[in-house]
């Protein structure tokens, strides 16, 4: 048995398991979690039209899978625009940035096919709902929001989390968007 899942059968881990947060997990959750996951509590976001559904998939991949299908917001706004794009890997709830995007040849798959109105809640509303206190890696990629959403959880929270993943803005892309040095400066500014 690997030294890894000897630490993570003792029971500190067992009455406390890793917490994993994936917000957009509609391409597939972090495949980096693999070996953690029969250990660990995975929570993963991702946009539905539906009402709100915290599923628990008992599929044994992890000790707990819980998908909950709501936009993930700095606030408890409630409902967000939600921008789906020609790629579904471009949609967000910020608007693509048409006339910086003209220059680039994959501009097109940013253009607007439709604007919908989708449910949407904090992080940490639906921690509280399931009962979780505590983050231990944050993975987001929320075409351009993920830096705010990780600023907007309580500090007891965020001071305490392990690893944390964004994939920020580096070209223009959307209005408003978090980007590569915006993340850099306030991890150089934090004790992370």
């Amino acid at each position: 048995m690997k030294i890894v899942e000897r630490i993570l059968l003792t029971d500190l881990f067992i009455n406390k398991p890793p917490v994993l947060i994936d917000i957009g997990a509609s391409g597939g959750i972090n495949p980096k979690w693999k070996k953690i996951a029969p250990h660990s509590i995975c929570i993963a976001f991702d946009a539905d039209d539906r009402e709100l559904d915290i599923s628990e998939n008992k599929s044994g991949e992890y000790k707990k899978l819980l998908t909950i299908n709501r936009i993930i917001s700095i606030d408890n706004k409630e409902p967000s625009t939600f921008y789906l794009t020609n790629s579904p890997f471009g949609s967000s709830t910020l608007k693509p940035d048409k006339e910086k995007l003209k220059p680039w040849l994959f501009n097109q798959l940013f253009e607007i096919s439709k604007t919908v109105t989708l449910p949407s809640m904090s992080i940490q509303s639906s921690l509280n709902q399931i009962g979780i206190d505590y983050i231990d890696w944050f993975k987001a990629d929320t075409r351009g929001t993920d830096l705010r959403i990780f600023s907007g959880l309580p500090a007891s929270v965020r001071n305490n989390v392990l690893a944390a993943e964004f994939e920020p803005g580096i070209i223009d892309a959307y209005d408003g968007e978090d980007k590569l040095y915006s993340v850099l400066n306030t991890m150089d500014k934090t004790e992370f």
